[in-house]
């Protein structure tokens, strides 16, 4: 599959040194960072295949994120 322009420019536009939010996420649970769809967060631990620890950018806020 050939790349097109439009996809592009959507690939010049992320930084992959950082994970995005593919929707919003509201925590339940003491220990949970909210997430609202875009946010750019720092993944700082990946060991869980269920749950990632994230330091959310826009507020430093620290928390696992379902993944």
């Amino acid at each position: 599959m050939a790349c097109t322009s439009a996809d592009q420019d959507i690939a010049d536009d992320i930084n992959f040194d950082f994970v995005y939010a593919l929707h919003t996420f509201i925590a339940s649970v003491e220990g949970q960072a909210n997430a609202t769809k875009g946010d750019t967060m720092v993944l700082l631990d990946d060991s869980n295949s269920y749950w990632w620890l994230v330091r959310i950018l826009k507020d430093s806020s620290i928390g696992m994120h379902i993944n």
